[in-house]
């Protein structure tokens, strides 16, 4: 067994081991596992669905405290608008996989209500963003700040999806191009 389980809070490797789950979801194989977390880990979880809400709940923590951290050291819409797109196009660009477990979840929530509470959890969290970054540039949030959330997820998605069906575009590329998003949006 592992010094401390990785899904105890205590555990400072939780989003080390919550991205190496979620990479091996995406592409498994039998030697990406050490044997002990094939004996003792996995017979804790339930079943699979739980392994992997687990790993996206990790990885998309990091990824919100992570954009807010950024978030906080910009002022101004123009920082704002500069920051957020640096940071959403580094993720599209470093961390395609990762999200495309999240966008795998959210479209099963759709027929399995075992997903629902996870994915309604994670939403709120990022939808704080869109409410940092319209605080952060000086404006009150949208009436249908919906809509903008919406926009800007669809266009995350379109990226990742390019990223992962294609050579994809360069991280500057996917820069201007949430930019240009988030210029009409903030």
């Amino acid at each position: 067994m592992l010094p401390r389980p990785p899904w105890f809070v205590t555990n400072t490797r939780q989003d080390k081991v919550g991205k190496l789950l979620t990479e091996f979801q995406c592409k498994p194989g039998w030697f990406k596992l050490p044997v002990n977390m094939m004996t003792d880990t996995a017979p804790k979880l339930k079943q699979r669905a739980d392994l992997i809400i687990y790993c996206v709940q990790i990885y998309k923590q990091v990824f919100v405290s992570g954009i807010m951290a950024a978030l906080h050291t910009a002022k101004g819409r123009a920082a704002v608008i500069d920051t957020l797109a640096g940071a959403l196009a580094l993720q599209v660009k470093n961390h395609a996989m990762s999200h495309r477990l999240w966008y795998d979840i959210r479209n099963q929530a759709l027929c399995d209500e075992t997903f629902r509470p996870v994915t309604a959890e994670i939403e709120a969290m990022l939808v704080s963003i869109g409410a940092l970054a319209f605080e952060r540039g000086g404006h009150r949030a949208a009436q249908q700040f919906d809509a903008c959330y919406a926009l800007l997820d669809g266009v995350f998605r379109c990226a990742l999806q390019n990223q992962v069906n294609s050579d994809g575009y360069t991280t500057p590329r996917l820069k201007q191009l949430f930019q240009s998003v988030l210029a009409q949006v903030l």
